[in-house]
């Protein structure tokens, strides 16, 4: 005797409806979990910035920049620099005779206190613009440490992803939920937290 039995139709419109719920409810959780996800990676990857500057300038006892660099060999100014916006991407550097410049492209590498030149200790090539900003509020467009551990200035960065609300017809910038601050103050402490002010990503 034959056993086998195929769904119903009901069945499987009942089981197609259940699918069709629990992909509404999920799918919008994973893509705020992994937008969640990809901010705090952002943020993770500017802080460890500050702190390996800062940590190489006590090591060193020589004074190290970090300042927006679109090549990788020196610090972004003018129109390579728009809007304060670091996602351009940045540079660390030792500045031994801290003009706030670049003087030697070369790479570290194991020679940072036998060289005469400045040198980039570290770079990062940016991030995607088409879905973050990273805005910093510093007076001279860089931040250096001095070999005490200390900032040259108090200073604050705010880091926004590409996440809107709807306003009636248009898109309006999202609420501070999904913006970030990352601050350093004299003694060159690096924090972060919740921003203050809502992104307003173009």
């Amino acid at each position: 005797m034959n056993t086998q039995r195929g769904f119903t139709l009901l069945e499987l419109m009942t089981g197609v409806a259940l699918m069709g719920l629990v992909l509404m409810i999920g799918v919008p959780s994973f893509t705020t979990l992994m937008s969640n996800n990809r901010l705090t990676s952002q943020v993770n990857l500017f802080t460890t910035t500050l702190q390996l500057a800062r940590s190489e300038a006590v090591k060193n006892n020589l004074r190290v920049v970090v300042c927006p660099s679109t090549n990788g060999t020196a610090c972004a100014t003018g129109t390579d620099f728009p809007n304060d916006d670091w996602s351009i991407g940045w540079i660390t550097f030792i500045d031994r005779n801290g003009d706030g410049i670049v003087d030697d492209g070369n790479d570290c590498g194991t020679t940072v206190a036998a060289s005469g030149d400045d040198c980039i200790i570290d770079y990062v090539d940016g991030l995607n613009p088409d879905f973050m900003t990273l805005v910093g509020n510093t007076s001279n467009d860089f931040i250096f440490y001095t070999g005490l551990g200390a900032s040259n200035e108090a200073a604050s960065w705010r880091l926004c992803d590409d996440r809107r609300e709807t306003s009636g017809s248009s898109e309006v910038p999202e609420d501070t939920r999904f913006a970030r601050t990352v601050a350093i103050n004299n003694t060159g402490r690096v924090s972060t937290q919740a921003a203050a002010a809502a992104c307003d990503f173009d």
